[in-house]
């Protein structure tokens, strides 16, 4: 007879549904594969709150002006603020990072202007209308600098007859919020549909590495969009609060798109400059709704990941329901893409895909994470927000966690995971951390486990151990529990729960073949605290075999991570 084990997962993690954090695997052998336990904090997250009603959280993003020093920018565009005569023109607010006692988030004032107005025969008329605005909708924070913008922005035009077309404006924040200046690429002469009169610059916005803004105009030249990019230097520099029209030397803006571009209805990205294309594979999925760049696989070259949270999955052609879907294309080598590895949504109505973020590498395993989240998905509509492991081949299938909103739907779903950043250590615990508020990472513990076994084969006839309190003697082997740990920013003593299974493939209510000596039980916890120098901590136990066995006995071996 041998004892044996089944063979257990190679990588096995569990999600944090209770305060341990657990991993197992069935193991035997004399080295078992390392198991892995991680998790983004859920018990200590920060919540902050905003005015109700002012969608408080529809942008957000980490504002670290230097080492060591954090905030947090969440957009609320339906928010009220002290300009005069203006109604739910939106805002920002800066929240302090960590949140401690009754500190609160502030509006940062980046205009407390009424409207500007002109004087048109005699009579003086707002050229400019900011009530419903949307400022807020997007905010971007880059180094010391702060962008926010409010696409639905509308202006008068300079025709002799009032019109209002919503070409969209930015603000500009620098030096800790000592300066601001507006920044509106759209406001010019080349008005209506045709041209930039609907351009809504701003509706999304980001930053190139060197600094310079980008922003995006959906609307322009009939709804082809455009792309304009400037200095902020230049943009400071610039400004005046009394000129409204203003061209910056150095800007750049991508022109009206020739008529071989036709429509097609798919939805397309654009990516590095017209030189690729992806199209989506169904009308109206939304293709392109949301596009984020990370390197999954950790080759050194870009990767590009693509929601379409309005996907119709067609199993049943009389019944699609719409679950999302998110694209990962791979970059193979320079501008060549493989064909994308979808991820599914599995809730009918979810928007899986709705937001989609690059998160750095959670779990540390030389590969990065990814977001996704589905703002209608879970309990009520709570929203959901699931964290997808990278690896050499792109992304694992499953989420290795999911986070729930924790808000019950009113009158519409709170929207939990319709915004997400990521990739910011804000804690500076050495992992990177994430928000849709901030959510920072618990530091991942490896666990390598070793179970020894003597003899491997065990000879029935040799009853070389006595049951205490009886003239018994049985067949016996020594069994050894070892464990070490290793990981970032851990605590020097890692407190570990054990848990041995013997005989563990039984099935429940049958006679167990083998039992622990001591106590004549076939299962045992036991503590088994580990210091983060020592390179194993061990635990010896004895076990014999109570009737004849033949064939395998399968021992089960988890581990539980104390908080």
């Amino acid at each position: 007879m041998s004892a044996g084990a089944g063979r257990g997962p190679q990588d096995s993690r569990a999600q944090p549904l209770a305060p341990l954090w657990c991993f197992s695997a069935a193991l035997g052998m004399l080295w078992t594969p390392a198991s892995q336990a991680f998790n983004l904090d859920v018990d200590k997250l920060t919540v902050y709150s905003g005015p109700e009603g002012s969608y408080f959280g529809y942008a957000v993003d980490f504002h670290i002006p230097a080492a060591r020093t954090a905030s947090v920018l969440v957009g609320a565009p339906k928010a009220n603020t002290s300009q005069p005569d203006i109604v739910e023109g939106g805002a920002v607010y800066y929240c302090p990072w960590p949140a401690e006692g009754s500190a609160q988030c502030k509006q940062i004032p980046f205009d407390n202007t009424n409207n500007r107005k002109i004087r048109v025969n005699g009579t003086k008329e707002p050229i400019e209308f900011k009530s419903n605005q949307w400022f807020g909708a997007t905010v971007k924070a880059h180094k010391g600098e702060v962008v926010a913008c409010a696409p639905l922005y509308h202006w008068r035009t300079l025709k002799p007859t009032p019109e209002k077309d919503p070409v969209g404006t930015c603000y500009v924040a620098i030096q800790n919020f000592s300066a601001y200046a507006e920044y509106s690429p759209c406001r010019n002469s080349n008005a209506d549909p045709e041209g930039q009169g609907y351009c809504q610059a701003g509706f999304s916005l980001d930053f190139y590495k060197n600094g310079d803004l980008i922003v995006g105009g959906p609307g322009s030249f009939y709804w082809q969009g455009q792309v304009i990019t400037a200095s902020i230097a230049d943009i400071i520099a610039n400004y005046s609060f009394k000129d409204i029209l203003r061209k910056l030397a150095r800007e750049k803006q991508t022109d009206v798109a020739p008529a071989s571009y036709d429509d097609s209805y798919l939805g397309e990205s654009h990516y590095m400059t017209f030189i690729q294309n992806f199209t989506g594979e169904q009308m109206a999925s939304y293709f392109g709704y949301t596009v984020t760049v990370s390197d999954v696989n950790n080759d050194g070259m870009d990767d590009v990941l693509i929601g379409a949270p309005l996907f119709m999955e067609r199993e049943f052609e009389s019944s699609p329901r719409e679950v999302g879907q998110v694209y990962l294309y791979l970059q193979v080598s320079a501008l060549v893409f493989s064909d994308p590895q979808i991820l599914v949504g599995t809730e009918v109505f979810g928007r899986f895909g709705s937001a989609v973020a690059h998160l750095g590498d959670l779990n540390q395993d030389g590969y990065n994470d990814i977001a996704i989240g589905s703002p209608f998905a879970g309990k009520d509509q709570r929203g959901q927000v699931l964290i997808y492991n990278g690896n050499k081949d792109g992304l694992n299938t499953k989420p290795s966690q999911i986070l729930q909103g924790v808000w019950a739907s009113q009158t519409i779903p709170s929207g939990f995971g319709f915004t997400l950043r990521g990739d910011s250590d804000i804690d500076k615990n050495d992992y990177p951390g994430k928000g849709f508020f901030p959510l920072p990472a618990r530091p991942v513990v490896t666990v390598d486990a070793q179970l020894l076994l003597h003899p491997m084969i065990i000879n029935l006839e040799n009853k070389t151990c006595q049951i205490p309190e009886s003239l018994s003697a049985v067949a016996c082997f020594s069994l050894r529990v070892c464990a070490s740990v290793t990981g970032q920013s851990i605590s020097n003593t890692i407190g570990l729960t054990a848990e041995l299974h013997l005989d563990s493939l039984k099935q429940k209510g049958a006679i167990k073949r083998t039992l622990f000596l001591d106590n004549h039980q076939s299962h045992r916890i036991f503590p088994l605290p580990v210091k983060r120098q020592k390179s194993l901590q061990c635990q010896d136990f004895v076990v014999y075999l109570r009737v004849t066995v033949v064939g395998f006995i399968t021992l089960s071996l988890s581990f539980c991570l104390l908080p």
